[in-house]
């Protein structure tokens, strides 16, 4: 397997290096060839709605083509998902200046995002917890 020829290519592990996985996007040119329902410009649209409906204080940017990645399967995610990253100012709390919404490509919609410390958040869930 060559791993260039993937979009993204990341080993998450933990500190004594005991877990790790591996995530693996789709190769490129072969996108297409799987029809999925989104195209990139609908998926940078959903993502832009999100990021202003729930304040995410983001920068979406459809230029940069590292800030998307496609996947067959994505954990939470039923068939295909894609993930988008954006830029946000850095928290004082700590964590990168990045998070990754994560969107499903049936769905249209976005599932959940990882904030800028890589933990898995749902603020449009957390909406409907506090009207119960």
């Amino acid at each position: 397997m060559d791993y260039r020829d993937f979009e993204e290519f990341l080993v998450i592990s933990d500190e004594e290096k005991v877990i790790s996985f591996w995530i693996i996007g789709v190769k490129r040119n072969e996108i297409s060839s799987l029809n999925p329902k989104l195209s990139t410009d609908r998926v940078f649209q959903i993502s832009q709605n999100y990021n202003d409906e729930y304040q995410l204080e983001g920068v979406v940017n459809p230029t940069l083509g590292e800030s998307i990645t496609f996947y067959e399967k994505f954990e939470g995610v039923e068939g295909y998902s894609w993930i988008i990253d954006i830029k946000v100012p850095p928290s004082q709390f700590g964590g990168g200046d990045t998070i990754s919404l994560v969107l499903a490509d049936e769905k249209e919609c976005v599932e959940y995002m990882f904030d800028p410390s890589g933990y898995p958040v749902t603020p449009h869930l957390e909406d409907e917890d506090e009207d119960e």
